[in-house]
């Protein structure tokens, strides 16, 4: 079901407990009796209750993304990124890195040495033991393809081992943290002195001996065809050597003696006695035995370990990868909306007003009318409206809405809908949807103490900013079509059986402010005709009162309410004369709608309901005879 589908239909009432609770109201005469006062010979009760009610204003909102809000570097692993000391490790066919997403070029690894090509990008590298390549002895083998280098020229990939300088913010946490980077932190070769086999072609024919204490170690050569792609796949050996250095037995490839990587734990250093590496590089040129790295420029740099100080201790924050973008994870990191995503359905029509989205800070009083984009599709699926970067929109009743904003929302606990004369500065009282996306849990200043509904449904009623109160469909009506008793003395003033519409309702909740009860038939064409807004109930003594404002008059509230909730008892009546002309005969349904006082004729949602007596409808004068 998607994300849509979920909000349509609104509340539906099962009627099978409501009909005991009404059926047994009905057993008592008085309303019966209350109405013969002024009704007539003929009584057609029927019920109203919760069996057509449904059509709420429905929502549901979605944070669609995060934005992050505060950072505590000073954890340990404040991002949550290593994976212990295998990170890249995996087996296919034997033990291997894969490198392929290391690779940063100028335009994601600004520190120094300066990376100078902006265009380098690996199409894959993987490092694999001996095992992956399916030897019984030999070497780690680097098997990696690169493209978008000059053409036809030299390129040197080699293994350094580096401590890094931080100058400022360590330049790493500041990208995780999404921070503008002030001063570029520094790599150096720590230990060890440049070695290898920088004039040995990297083709996969020629195998040479790993020197030990190299640094950088140097594998080796390949030359880019005239498209700028090459591919390098060099075979230095080890376990030749004293000491033993990555490979000491093809049974044993445990990280601690047998890979070229440092650890990325985060926490730990290299192992400069087997040669441990914390980073690969590719550089343009081809060096000499008497000077193994070449002058050129950096061209790809891969972090494949931890960094680690001049003194080989790790630094906190800065496992491999080098990152290139926020991260929103980690004990050290708390997250905030950047994104909401809203839907509803069953809003109804409004006219001269528009419906207005909000934010506000239930810990501050702080409230924003946030700029998005509103799209809305009709009852087929059919795209219906559409506009952008707008805070209102008007609607239809069966259209279903979207509206996406991420205008600064992370500072905020709720969003709500407000029905407003045109887009405001200020909400008006009549927010009738609404839902918590956030909570802060009495710490607005401290994004650590919240916590976010991700998806939660939205409310219907009365927002109140920060006093809401739910609608919700209850009570039960009588209703009865009666007529003007005709008095054989006074035959001009028999009006016939059924000229008089009267409901008497208990216990109708307040409606949500902005919002009052009409009744309306529905004739057998399908067309709503009105029957009259919900009255206070007459007596014999009293005549009715429009309750037309007991959503926001404090005096009506206080005489017919039971603590402003409930409306206790209430009705509506209607004559053939207030029909314009249409019979009772022919009205099929009684629906007491709830409707925006903004609003439209009738609205989706039905509060109660039912249908108009069979015996009644069978009333009907037969139909004239053609001439």
């Amino acid at each position: 079901m998607s994300f849509l589908d979920s909000l349509k239909g609104g509340r539906r009432f099962g009627a099978v407990a409501l009909a005991v609770i009404v059926g047994g109201a009905l057993a008592c005469k008085t309303p019966v009796e209350d109405m013969q006062f002024q009704v007539g010979d003929y009584i057609f009760d029927f019920l109203a209750d919760q069996a057509l009610a449904g059509g709420d204003p429905a929502g549901a909102e979605a944070i669609t993304n995060l934005v992050l809000g505060a950072v505590d570097t000073t954890i340990t692993n404040a991002f949550g990124r290593p994976t212990g000391d295998q990170l890249f490790f995996w087996n296919a066919g034997g033990a291997a890195f894969d490198f392929a997403l290391l690779g940063r070029n100028s335009t994601n690894d600004g520190r120094l040495p300066a990376i100078a090509d902006a265009d380098a990008s690996t199409d894959f590298c993987d490092y694999g033991s001996p095992f992956y390549w399916y030897e019984t002895s030999g070497a780690w083998n680097p098997y990696c393809g690169f493209s978008n280098l000059d053409p036809s020229s030299d390129y040197t990939l080699m293994l350094v081992r580096y401590s890094l300088t931080v100058n400022a913010e360590l330049d790493q946490a500041a990208i995780m943290a999404g921070d503008a980077i002030t001063a570029a932190d520094a790599l150096a070769p720590l230990g060890g002195a440049p070695a290898g086999a920088p004039t040995t072609e990297c083709n996969a024919s020629t195998a040479y001996d790993v020197p030990p204490n190299a640094n950088p170690l140097v594998l080796g050569y390949a030359t880019t065809d005239p498209s700028g792609a090459v591919v390098f796949d060099c075979i230095p050996t080890s376990g030749l050597v004293s000491p033993p250095q990555w490979w000491e037995d093809v049974t044993d490839v445990s990280y601690a003696d047998s890979t070229p990587t440092g650890p990325n734990d985060g926490v730990t250093g290299v192992d400069l006695a087997q040669n441990e590496y914390n980073y690969l590089v590719l550089i343009k040129g081809q060096g000499t035995l008497a000077n193994p790295v070449p002058t050129g420029d950096i061209a790809l740099r891969f972090q494949i370990a931890n960094d680690i100080t001049a003194a080989n201790t790790a630094i906190n924050n800065a496992q491999a990868p080098y990152p290139t973008e926020p991260v929103f994870a980690g004990p050290g990191v708390a997250v905030k909306a950047g994104e909401l995503t809203m839907a509803w359905t069953n809003l109804a029509r409004l006219d001269n007003a528009v419906y207005q989205v909000w934010v506000y800070n239930e810990e501050t009083g702080d409230m924003k009318s946030p700029s998005g984009d509103w799209t809305a599709t009709d009852a087929a699926g059919d795209p219906a409206g559409s506009a952008t970067a707008v805070q209102s929109f008007n609607t239809q009743g069966d259209w279903d809405n979207v509206f996406v904003t991420s205008d600064g929302i992370g500072d905020y606990t709720h969003v709500f809908l407000s029905i407003t004369a045109a887009p405001a500065t200020a909400p008006t009282t009549v927010q009738p949807v609404w839902a918590q996306y956030t909570d802060m849990a009495g710490a607005p200043g401290d994004p650590f103490q919240w916590t976010l509904n991700l998806a939660a449904p939205m409310e219907f009623g009365t927002f109140g900013t920060g006093a809401p109160v739910v609608w919700t469909s209850q009570g039960n009506g009588e209703g009865g079509f009666w007529g003007t008793a005709c008095n054989p003395d006074d035959q001009d003033h028999c009006t016939g059986p059924t000229d008089v519409l009267e409901v008497i309702f208990r216990n109708l909740q307040v409606p949500p402010v902005g919002y009052y009860y009409e009744a309306y038939l529905i004739n057998d064409s399908g067309e709503p005709v009105t029957a009259g807004m919900l009255l206070s109930k007459a007596t014999a003594s009293t005549s009715s009162v429009s309750l037309f404002d007991i959503d926001t008059d404090e005096t009506l509230q206080s005489e017919y309410t039971n603590g402003q909730d409930i409306i206790i008892w209430s009705q509506t009546n209607t004559t053939l004369e207030d029909l314009g002309g249409q019979s009772f005969y022919n009205m099929l349904e009684y629906r007491l709608q709830l409707i925006p006082k903004s609003g439209v004729a009738i609205g989706p949602t039905t509060a109660l309901g039912g249908e108009t007596p069979e015996v009644m409808r069978a009333r009907a004068p037969e139909p004239e005879p053609a001439e």
